[in-house]
Parts: structure tokens; C-alpha cells; sequence
């Protein structure tokens, strides 16, 4: 299940070239925009790592097509219908008046125009799903070759400890990051993995998908209307940083499935306690206390108002499930099985 190392040597080379040039893009980027502000610069610098991502994904979505749970033939169809169910939608609404489309020469009102714009607009929407799971792809290609250094490292640091001046403070950060409860021995930690069938595998996915859903919008809630950052930005300006964060917060969650599906736990005397529900927690923990959410979202309400303030967040909504779902469809299909069970060989051989 994993890549060979021909076909590994040759996406490390692909990424090589693409990131220097998408490091030379920022460069030039970053200087440009730097006088129109800081949303300016982040929305510019995402779009940027977008396009890298997309055009190394390319090179991914290649190499692992044939090794996913879901046959990619399977996946192709499946674009083919939404994007089809889509594009007729949108002509529809054209035909109700909520929205405008152009074509150059085609009319739309027309059987043929009608017909010409909705294979259009069904071609660009299957381009722009396949460069998405691309994208998508290289994200998980990058975050793998992450956590495959970084989890063994991780568990071998927290099992180390003792509790004393001896720890090291990058071991005393990862023990927090989990909520490693003091009054268990980390000398007990051990592997319980758990299954990588399909079924199993897919409750996995239900399970980061929500809770990726569930970080994104208290993450959303916290930036958007933070009434420090409205001082200083207009709502919309914000809203376009909470943008940023839809590719991000699927690469905090996926650690934590990683973790789940090692059974990566410490013996306790009552139950034992799993890292991956720690680090969920702590996470969470985290975000609410430093959102205050109550508070903000009544001091937004009375400045803002409500329905401006639903609607934003339910557009939100529907970009963050896009790009979660394809992120986590893409870690789940194609990387999980090869990952967790090179990770299980590493740490078996180390002794956990």
C-alpha cells in the first residue's frame, strides 16, 4: 500500500520544483499587495499554496489512484453526477432570475443555448473537482511525510516522561497538547490498533469529519466576529480570514484519527485514556476559551445583526464541509491504511 520509492523520489522532485516556483510567486505576491493590507496579502498567499497544491496534486492523485478504497473509477462517476446535479441547478436559477450567467454568444433562454451552458458549465465544474481532490491529495502527501517523523517522536516522548525537571519542554508541550492526565504512568503507554477495514475506516471519517466541522465553526465564530479584529477590519474583511482557515483545520483534525487508529492509550486504573480523545478535547478547550463565544456573538449581533451574521456562517458552512470532505476523503481512500501500518511497524520495532 505504500509508494514506492521510484514513484516517491520522483513526487519529492515534483514538489521541489513546484514549491520553488511558488515561493518565488509568493515573493512577488507578498510584495505587491503588502500596501492593500493584511487580508489582502493572506487571501493572496492562499490562493498561491492553492495552485501548488493543485498542480503537485496532479502528480499525487496519479500515484495513489489505484490503491484507494473507493476505486477511482468509482470516485469519477460519482463527480460526474454531482457536477452535473449542480450545473443544472444553476441554469435553473438562472431561468427563476436569482442569478446571472454570461456565455459569450450563447443564449441561455434558447433549448440550445440552454443545453450548450449546461455542458459548460458541467466540463468546469468536473475540472474544478478533480483539481480540488488533487489538492487535496498533495495536502494529505504533505501531512503524511509529517507524521511519519513526528508520531513516533511524539508517543516516545510522552511515554519517556517522569515528571520532573528532566522532561524537556517539547515533551511537556506534546503531554499538554493531549491532556495527558498526571495521575497516570506514561511508562504504560501502549498500541491498541484498531481495524482498517472499510466500515471501520469509514466511522473514522464520520467522526473527524464532524468534529473538523465542529472546530471550523467555533474557529469561524471566534474570527469573524471578534470584536478586537472589528475594531480594525470590516466584517467581510474578517470573513475573508475565516476563509483561509477551511484548508487548515482538516490537517489539525486528521493527527488525531492517526492516533485513533494506532489505539495509541496509558493504563488507568478505572479505563484507560486514549491521546486521540485528549487531544480532541484539548483542542477544543482551547479554541472556546479563547473565543468567550457567548460574548462575542452577542456584541456582533448588536453591531452587525443577526441575519447577516447566519447567512455568512451558513455559506461558511458549505465551503469548510467541501473542503473537509475532500481532505478527509483523501487521507481515509488513499493514505490511511499505507501510513498507520508503517506506523505500527516503526513502533512495534521500537518497543511500544
Amino acid at each position: 500500500m505504500r509508494i514506492g520509492p521510484e514513484k516517491l523520489s520522483r513526487l519529492d522532485l515534483w514538489a521541489l520544483i513546484v514549491g520553488t516556483i511558488t515561493l518565488w510567486l509568493l515573493a512577488v505576491v507578498i510584495s505587491a499587495a503588502w500596501g492593500d493590507g493584511l487580508v489582502a496579502v493572506m487571501s493572496a498567499s492562499f490562493g498561491i499554496a492553492v495552485a501548488f497544491l493543485a498542480l503537485h496534486g496532479v502528480a499525487v492523485l496519479f500515484s495513489v489512484r489505484g490503491r484507494g478504497r473507493v476505486r477511482f473509477s468509482r470516485v469519477l462517476l460519482v463527480m460526474l453526477g454531482l457536477c452535473l446535479v449542480f450545473s443544472a441547478l444553476v441554469i435553473l436559477t438562472v431561468y427563476i432570475g436569482d442569478s446571472e450567467l454570461v456565455l459569450d454568444g450563447v443564449d441561455l433562454f434558447t433549448p440550445a443555448g440552454a443545453a450548450l451552458g449546461l455542458l459548460s458549465l458541467w466540463i468546469i465544474l468536473l475540472i474544478l473537482s478533480v483539481l480540488m481532490l488533487a489538492a487535496a491529495c498533495s495536502a494529505i502527501w504533505l501531512l503524511e511525510k509529517v507524521l511519519r517523523r513526528a508520531v513516533p517522536r511524539f508517543l516516545t516522548d510522552i511515554r519517556g516522561l517522569d515528571y520532573t525537571r528532566r522532561d524537556s519542554w517539547l515533551a511537556r508541550a506534546e503531554a499538554w497538547a493531549v491532556a495527558f492526565p498526571r495521575v497516570l504512568l506514561p511508562g504504560t503507554l501502549r498500541l491498541e490498533p484498531q481495524p482498517l477495514d472499510p466500515k471501520a475506516a469509514n466511522g473514522r471519517l464520520r467522526r473527524a469529519l464532524l468534529w473538523q466541522m465542529v472546530l471550523g465553526m467555533l474557529l469561524a465564530v471566534y474570527i469573524s466576529l471578534n470584536p478586537v479584529l472589528l475594531q480594525s477590519m470590516s466584517f467581510s474583511q474578517t470573513f475573508s480570514l475565516v476563509s483561509l482557515t477551511s484548508l487548515l483545520v482538516p490537517v489539525l483534525v486528521l493527527p488525531w484519527s492517526t492516533l485513533e487508529a494506532l489505539g495509541a492509550k496509558a493504563e488507568g486504573v478505572r479505563e484507560d485514556f486514549y491521546l486521540y480523545r485528549g487531544a480532541r478535547t484539548r483542542m477544543t478547550q482551547t479554541v472556546v476559551a479563547l473565543g468567550t463565544l457567548f460574548l462575542i456573538v452577542r456584541l456582533a449581533v448588536q453591531q452587525i445583526g443577526a441575519e447577516v451574521i447566519a447567512w455568512r456562517l451558513l455559506g461558511y458552512s458549505v465551503t469548510l464541509f467541501i473542503v473537509s470532505g475532500l481532505v478527509s476523503f483523501a487521507y481515509f481512500n488513499y493514505f490511511e491504511r499505507g501510513l498507520i501500518e508503517e506506523l505500527r511497524r516503526r513502533l512495534e520495532s521500537s518497543g511500544l
